[in-house]
């Protein structure tokens, strides 16, 4: 395995291992694509994720505005809501769970 792989394959072994089962995160990645993004800026409040009916319809907004395009990169997600900081409030009032939300196990660290 190479070093990117094993790389790899430890990350999905230590999301597994927080989160338990799930679909999203099989044993062999099939069609997903894993990466580690290490940026300078904290991206943390940033909510790009489908857990409720707002971020449903963040998403639904985002993609509204690429016009039918489903290839845009995360960076011009970035720049659509620099230029309209609007977008960010439709799910602004969701809370991010946290590894203690979903992993009763972490309460005993």
């Amino acid at each position: 395995m190479s070093g990117g792989s094993a790389a790899k394959a430890d990350v999905l072994a230590a999301v597994r291992d927080a989160l338990g089962p799930s679909p999203a995160v099989p044993d062999v990645p099939r069609g997903y694509r894993v990466a580690l993004l290490h940026h300078i800026t904290d991206f943390g409040d940033y909510r790009w994720t489908v857990d409720t009916p707002e971020d449903l319809e963040f998403i639904r907004q985002v993609y509204s505005r690429f016009n039918g395009r489903d290839d845009f990169t995360w960076r011009e997600v970035l720049d659509l809501v620099h230029n309209e900081p609007e977008l960010m409030k439709i799910n602004s009032g969701v809370r991010h769970k946290t590894l203690k939300d979903i992993d009763k196990r972490a309460l005993k660290r």
